[in-house]
This record gives structure tokens, sequence and C-alpha cells, in this order.
């Protein structure tokens, strides 16, 4: 789960000071073509040694569309619906990340 879709206007990974605010990180999404959309899954994963692997925790957003056409995931069941839009859940994540400091 590192590494994202670099060649996807809204995929890859975005680095940023500890110091950015929400709002400068919300402003940035959008510039990279997140939207405020509510059709996503969201997968995490903690690890299990962050001095090496270099991060505590990681969140990547997929879409319900690319689940099955670049994943070729299927499922019988409709997927649960999200609680905040895709530029909350980040800000979110991140907020949480924080508090761990």
């Amino acid at each position: 789960m590192l590494n994202g879709p670099l060649t996807e206007p809204s995929g890859g990974t975005l680095y940023f000071d500890g110091d950015a605010s929400l709002q400068t990180l919300q402003e940035t999404l959008r510039l990279m073509g997140v939207y405020e959309t509510m059709d996503y899954v969201a997968f995490g994963n903690s690890s299990s040694d962050p001095i090496s692997e270099r991060y505590l925790d990681q969140m990547r957003l997929v879409s319900h569309s690319a689940l099955a056409s670049i994943f070729g995931a299927t499922t019988s069941e409709p997927p649960p619906q999200q609680r905040l839009h895709a530029l909350a859940a980040v800000c979110a994540f991140a907020a949480a990340q924080r508090s761990k400091e």
C-alpha cells in the first residue's frame, strides 16, 4: 500500500510538514483532482516497525469503479456507506496522525 498510482492526477503520495493546516491540505487535494465524493472504499494499515517503514499508519481511498476495473474485485453485497466525503476522510486521518505525535 505504500505506492500510489503515480500516473493519475489525483493519485500518488503527498508529503507535507506536520504544521500544514487542514485547510491547506484540503486545498492541495482539490488541486490534485480529489473530489468530495462518497463513492470510495478505505483501506488502512498500521506499521509494525514505524522507524524502518517510515510511517505510523496509512490509508488508501479507492473508488468503487476502480475496485472492479483496476483491481478486479467483485462483491455480492452493497459496499458500506461512507460517513465522510473523500476530502474530509483524508483530513480526519491527518488529524488522527497528528494526535499520535
